[in-house]
């Protein structure tokens, strides 16, 4: 493998000399594992993070960029061919990694976030770069050193840009998926394989990678951590992201690419000879961590949320001044609320109201002057003015609808959520019990349910589509789909199933499949 060299190679020495990069290794006091304790002992196991993958390859791009400009300073262009073709080797991988798989990723859970930011689509950072690659590769055929180095400083200025938008508007993404899975890092290492490792030759050059990113980092370090950290970081997030038999092929390349001294360390400190971590569905263990408890009663809170996704497809309308996409948004906005007020009005209110002392009677959220009367007064207004053509009474009265019904989500969230963690103590928390009386007590109740395969298609396209206020688009649509699950008989549940199945990206479908089981019955047996 071409990374391969020794601490004091011609290159190292060149390092120190160049005027396009940071000090170099050697002289730098952070580097080479200078942070290791005196006593020789480590800290505990530090927790494994797949995804820093991808954060710390582009360390290790920023490092391979020093052994390109040590040989430009030299003057030697068989030098810089030679650096450059292994750094091509890398990126090449690394891009692959993201446009088959981490990229698509981080969009469908948050709203298109990169293609918003210029990072993927036809006008991405990397066509750009590709672009100016292949000029650099086609310069770098010739002897003319001036236009070599002046295409290697074009492509370099350009990379640096690129690594660090996708710094900017990607990796702030990560803590926020992090936070949905709860910080686990099984959970997180099983994200990264099912969606970046596991996708079609994304995994071809895996173990050269690999090799590489941990020589450049234990010999350079990153911005921010010594040699032996940025490594570590690699290579242990890697072993938490591969399945066994992935890793038995990285080991070797990372075992020969680093000082003997950081190994041991390796070893020690996070038992890197240990197994990769990810066991595929098909070795016998699940594609996710373990099955979340479901929460029956969780179908009206996040019809809540499904609901503000349904006002941001009206506000997108009212923004484009389009009054026919408006009244087509608000249209199924309106049945989706529809069925939701008929499962309040007609079930869950009163089975609140029973256990509770009429606390939203009380609290004005039922009764004759209740929060629907006048909720529905105003969309019976809107509904009239939307079949005119008065754009400017048409925006008015929905924003006039609009701002009272969020008020009305509000209300309801303040009086009526907290009573349903006393509901659950009173049975224990069990999963089954609560599916039960969500069954009896609302989908049961006469005409409640009438319209519920197309209310939960609804529900969980918008959910998957936009997530809710603290949820990721997939954990928000799972909440819903799995409780709903656990509330319906079997009866009900097939008739749901294929509305929900077909209002959701196919990857989240595979991740319901796989994680929740969600194509098993309906779980209410009356």
């Amino acid at each position: 493998m071409g990374c391969v060299c020794s601490q004091d190679d011609p290159a190292q020495e060149a390092n120190v000399k160049n005027t396009e990069k940071p000090e170099a290794a050697k002289n730098n006091p952070k580097q080479n594992g200078a942070s290791k304790p005196a006593d020789g002992t480590e800290a505990k196991m530090p927790k494994p993070l797949a995804f820093a993958v991808m954060r710390n390859c582009h360390e290790a791009i920023r490092d391979g960029l020093k052994e390109c400009d040590a040989a430009v300073v030299e003057g030697d262009m068989k030098a810089l061919a030679g650096a450059y073709g292994d750094l091509a080797r890398c990126i090449a991988t690394h891009m692959k990694f993201e446009d088959n798989g981490f990229f698509p990723f981080l969009n469908e859970r948050f709203d298109n976030a990169l293609e918003k930011a210029g990072i993927t689509g036809d006008e991405s950072v990397h066509v750009k770069d590709e672009k100016l690659q292949e000029e650099l590769k086609e310069v770098l055929k010739g002897e003319d050193k001036e236009a070599i180095v002046a295409k290697y400083r074009e492509w370099k200025e350009y990379h640096i840009d690129h690594l660090k938008q996708e710094e900017k508007n990607a990796m702030p993404l990560m803590p926020q998926f992090g936070k949905s899975v709860k910080g686990d890092p099984l959970a997180m290492g099983r994200a990264f394989n099912e969606n970046v490792l596991s996708k079609p030759g994304n995994a071809d050059d895996l173990p050269w990678f690999a090799g590489y990113c941990c020589h450049m980092l234990s010999k350079y370090g990153s911005q921010k951590q010594d040699g032996y950290t940025a490594m570590r970081v690699f290579a242990h997030g890697l072993q938490w992201g591969t399945t066994p038999e992935q890793w038995k092929t990285v080991l070797p390349e990372i075992k020969k690419n680093v000082p003997a001294e950081m190994w041991d360390r390796l070893v020690k400190q996070v038992d890197i000879e240990a197994d990769g971590k990810i066991v595929n569905k098909a070795a016998g263990a699940p594609a996710e961590t373990k099955m979340p408890k479901p929460l029956a009663f969780a179908v009206m809170r996040n019809c809540h949320e499904a609901i503000r996704d349904g006002l941001k497809e009206c506000d997108a309308a009212v923004e484009a001044d389009d009054m026919k996409a408006l009244a087509s948004a608000y249209g199924d906005l309106a049945r989706c609320i529809a069925t939701h007020m008929k499962f309040e009005d007609n079930g869950f209110f009163p089975f609140l109201n029973e256990r509770f002392d009429n606390a939203l009677e009380k609290a004005g959220i039922t009764g004759d002057e209740s929060v629907h009367v006048r909720d529905e007064k105003l969309q019976e207004e809107l509904k009239e003015v939307l079949k005119g053509e008065d754009k400017e009474a048409i925006v008015a009265k929905y924003r006039e609808w609009k701002e009272y019904h969020i008020d009305h989500l509000k209300q309801e969230e303040k009086n009526a959520m907290p009573l349903m963690p006393q509901f659950g103590k009173s049975v224990k928390g069990d999963p089954l019990a609560m599916g039960r009386a969500f069954n009896e007590n609302v989908l049961s109740k006469p005409g409640n349910a009438d319209d519920l395969p197309w209310f939960a298609g609804y529900c969980c396209h918008m959910l998957s589509k936009y997530g809710s206020q603290k949820q990721d688009g997939y954990t928000a649509m799972r909440v819903f789909a799995h409780g709903l699950q656990w509330g319906t008989t079997p009866e009900q549940w097939k008739t749901v199933l294929p509305e929900i199945k077909k209002n959701v990206p196919a990857e989240m479908w595979d991740r319901l499949v796989k994680q929740v089981d969600i194509e098993a019955d309906g779980k209410i047996v009356v």
